[in-house]
């Protein structure tokens, strides 16, 4: 299990924003709702195919204290690098103080 002293990465909370762009549609943004000490933790880099498109993705492990406001709809920023969350769950040991997050990050090659 983590403690407090394997939280060593800073990293900005986000969430889209959406604000009307005064046509009947709008513009999406990304906004800091918080920040949050992290143990970041490297999986796998590969290549892949989206849409069409050429682009190296890495997979990472995010650990953090638990937050009922992080969602996958949400993402990280650490660094230079942005992390899309895929998916967030408690770790499986008692107590429950922890989230694992899944993130994706990657760019166009």
């Amino acid at each position: 299990m983590p403690g407090a002293g394997d939280l060593t990465e800073l990293v900005d909370i986000e969430r889209e924003t959406r604000v009307s762009n005064g046509q009947g549609g709008y513009t999406t943004s990304w906004e800091k709702f918080s920040d949050e000490w992290t143990e970041i933790v490297g999986l796998s880099g590969d290549e892949a195919l989206l849409a069409g498109v050429q682009r190296s993705v890495q997979q990472w492990r995010v650990i953090m204290r638990r937050r009922d406001d992080v969602k996958p709809k949400n993402r990280l920023i650490w660094g230079d690098t942005t992390l899309d969350i895929k998916s967030v769950m408690p770790l499986p040991r008692e107590p429950r103080d922890f989230i694992l997050l899944v993130c994706e990050s990657g760019a166009l090659v």
